[in-house]
């Protein structure tokens, strides 16, 4: 499948309309699936295919937030970066808390 957007569109966007933002998420949002989200946090994984790296971010400047992180089924061992305790790993997820405008960062294995 493939799309063609001419000149428009993007100067749409860049001058901030929102019929232009909304066209390419509803696209983007049809077409990709992250693999892993959250609800409250946000998650992002740096995969190679034997092991990754999950840095999982929190945007609030207020609070710490807790969320539970679905996992592509083949990792099974993850271990916080900077703590070095493992965190286990329960029906394919983690539970993860971040405080507030932090990250952690989980070395995840098969």
């Amino acid at each position: 499948q493939a799309y063609y957007f001419g000149t428009f569109l993007g100067l749409a966007m860049f001058y901030g309309h929102p019929a232009a933002g909304a066209a390419i998420s509803s696209i983007l949002n049809q077409t990709l699936e992250p693999k892993v989200t959250g609800t409250t946090l946000r998650p992002r994984l740096v995969d190679n295919g034997k092991e990754a790296l999950l840095a999982v971010f929190n945007d609030c400047r207020k609070d710490t937030h807790t969320d539970t992180i679905t996992l592509p089924p083949r990792f099974t061992c993850a271990t916080d970066v900077y703590t070095e305790q493992a965190i286990p790993i329960r029906d394919g997820a983690i539970e993860v808390s971040v405080g507030r405008e932090d990250v952690a960062v989980l070395h995840l294995r098969a």
